[in-house]
């Protein structure tokens, strides 16, 4: 089932991508939450949003390698709380994820906390992690109705606070609550792997200057209107068993 679920996602994925990648430097218009000054990182005049905020993940991540441990740790907290908008983990929960190494984040916690340590994974190794969180998860939901052919599998549901997500978490186990959920052992690296492979074909069919994480940027922008696309699209009643 994993296979197919992936090949289905895959292919929704790539008109996603072909549609909304043109323009995400321009449409990408979210308020920048800038670091501390002893960080060292400034936004440049004129910038646009999305390039400030590539930057500064690259900037994190190249910066890590010499950081102290205090600092590693106010740049943890600095890039979950601050700039990523999660406040609700304890004091002793953050440190962790600037004092472990990215396979033991990745390999003990599942999906416990993924919206926080990917957070932290996504600058510490850009190169192979991104973050997912539950804006992210809804709208890999919402493409299969928009860009496939109607949600025939069930991307988890994360914990969320949101007022879209929430609602749209909860209409989806009204309304498919037979939809078959994928897995969530081994999901998170399995997700990133889906999204680079999309990024790797949409280079083949574009030749873009943007960094894979351009999808998980544009996922997480896109998803309240892609969550209030999908209910109101004919594909939403239409469960595809067989893909």
């Amino acid at each position: 089932m994993q296979r197919q679920a992936y090949h289905y996602l895959s292919s929704a994925l790539d008109a996603f991508c072909d549609d909304k990648l043109p323009t995400i430097q321009t449409d990408f218009d979210l308020p920048f939450v800038a670091p501390p000054t002893a960080m060292g990182f400034s936004r440049v005049a004129g910038e646009r949003s999305f390039d400030t905020n590539a930057r500064l993940r690259q900037f994190l991540g190249r910066t890590w390698p010499g950081m102290s441990p205090a600092e590693r740790r106010e740049a943890v907290y600095y890039y979950v709380r601050d700039w990523g908008g999660v406040k609700g983990h304890l004091d002793e929960t953050l440190p962790s994820y600037a004092d472990r190494t990215e396979v033991e984040i990745v390999t003990h916690s599942e999906l416990d906390g993924v919206a926080s340590w990917s957070k932290v994974l996504s600058f510490r190794m850009r190169s192979s992690y991104a973050i997912l969180d539950a804006r992210v998860a809804a709208a890999l939901n919402a493409i299969q109705v928009v860009y496939g052919s109607g949600l025939t599998y069930r991307f988890p549901k994360l914990p969320s606070k949101s007022s879209k997500v929430v609602p749209f978490d909860e209409l989806l186990d009204d309304t498919f609550p037979d939809v078959p959920r994928i897995g969530r052992t081994g999901l998170y690296l399995s997700y990133c792997d889906l999204l680079q492979r999309a990024f790797e074909r949409y280079q083949n069919r574009h030749s873009s200057g943007l960094h894979w994480h351009a999808v998980e940027t544009a996922l997480f922008f896109h998803s309240p209107q892609l969550m209030a696309c999908a209910v109101d699209h004919p594909n939403w009643q239409r469960i595809t068993q067989k893909v």
